[in-house]
């Protein structure tokens, strides 16, 4: 590793349909976690999420939420101590809030109102594309 004085060979996470407003977290030396907006196969806007090693490899490609380009937001990543987050918007301006396991491809949602310690937490049904 060169401290980002060189890059590696490019990485393709997407599947080709990219909107582009992109999040980015490192999970530990040698992983990240990438998200972004994807048009669907039916003209929807998608969130994606994807883990991208240093070595190039990339993990299953989830999708975290689905809906209209402007309705989505800008989503974006964060890590913490409890774990990998992405949020996004959701129409009626309530956040949506997904937990990212850093040991496996499950995501659980969460659903936040307004107010503290006022959270719903639900299974995210999602699929998995490659």
């Amino acid at each position: 590793m060169s401290g980002g004085s060189t890059f590696g060979q490019q990485v393709v996470v997407s599947t080709g349909h990219a909107f582009g407003f992109t999040s980015a977290v490192l999970v530990d030396d040698r992983n990240g976690i990438m998200s972004w907006l994807e048009r669907s196969p039916a003209g929807e806007a998608r969130v994606l999420v994807r883990r991208v090693s240093t070595t190039g490899e990339t993990g299953p490609l989830l999708q975290a939420a689905e809906g209209g380009k402007q309705g989505l937001g800008y989503p974006r990543l964060v890590q913490s101590q409890a774990g990998t987050f992405i949020v996004w918007s959701a129409p009626g301006s309530k956040l949506q809030t997904a937990r990212l396991d850093n040991s496996s491809a499950e995501v659980s949602q969460c659903t936040y109102h307004a107010g503290p310690n006022s959270v719903d937490e639900s299974p995210l049904l999602s699929a998995t594309y490659d």
